[in-house]
């Protein structure tokens, strides 16, 4: 079950072991997805009473760190060097660097909604022969050289 904010379970069982099934479902996931999880190393249940896999709050809250890195772009390996780095020095640097990357990509989206938005509104018919398109191109063609050359001119 997901509640209104995403993916976080709103089933009343806090406390409660539950089953890879239960833990699962209460996220609206594949129990393959948690064994995958489990197999790279980003979850690990609390015990295993009989074969079968038992999860604790503490992995609940895990499966929502889990899929909110994922939403941020982060890899399973990625995850599983934060979630496994030796000092708070090396996460924050994991950490920060991830979030130099998503600043990027942001910025690229941003962009991208830009030109997208003057699409929309654009009387031309081939956004290559508009004026205003012309210029958000390469005003971005201009920066993208700068930077290019600022970094070695590769």
């Amino acid at each position: 079950m997901k509640s209104s904010n995403g993916s976080r379970p709103v089933d009343g069982r806090s406390g409660e072991e539950l089953t890879i099934g239960e833990l699962a479902r209460s996220f609206g996931l594949a129990t393959h997805v948690l064994r995958h999880w489990e197999s790279v190393g980003v979850l690990a249940p609390a015990r295993r009473t009989g074969g079968q896999r038992r999860y604790t709050d503490e992995q609940r809250c895990q499966v929502e760190l889990i899929l909110r890195a994922q939403r941020a772009g982060m890899s399973l390996a990625r995850i599983r060097e934060a979630l496994n780095a030796p000092d708070q020095q090396t996460l924050r640097s994991l950490l920060g660097a991830h979030l130099a990357e998503l600043a990027q990509r942001m910025e690229q989206l941003r962009e991208a909604m830009e030109m997208l938005e003057h699409g929309m509104v654009c009387r031309h018919p081939n956004l290559l022969e508009c004026p205003g398109a012309r210029g958000i191109l390469e005003d971005t063609v201009a920066v993208g050289a700068v930077e290019t050359s600022g970094a070695g001119g590769q």
